[in-house]
């Protein structure tokens, strides 16, 4: 797996969320993504928020429809927003945000 950069935001629009894996006693989130060539997982240390939703207002999708971020607080964390395509957020706070590609 290649590890993007640290420091440049996430494109993820287009590619497929299909799921989060918490480690509670090691604050880690990992998220499992597919995009068009292959699989992807983002990995956040220390994170502090995780806010989720799955009211599918704009229909069932597992397709993501825009991302911002990872992106500087003031508090010294990151933060990164997921539109999904069926209309939910998905909003992480952490210290650190890697994207590993296959």
């Amino acid at each position: 797996m290649l590890k993007q950069s640290q420091g440049k935001q996430f494109h993820l629009h287009d590619w497929s969320l299909i799921g989060f894996y918490i480690n509670w006693q090691q604050a880690i989130i990992e998220i499992e993504l597919l995009y068009d060539t292959g699989k992807a997982r983002i990995l956040i240390k220390d994170f502090t928020t995780l806010d989720v939703s799955q009211k599918n207002d704009w229909g069932k999708s597992i397709s993501i429809n825009s991302s911002n971020g990872p992106l500087s607080l003031e508090n010294g964390l990151m933060s990164l927003e997921i539109e999904m395509q069926s209309g939910d957020l998905i909003k992480i706070e952490g210290k650190n945000f890697e994207l590993w590609k296959d």
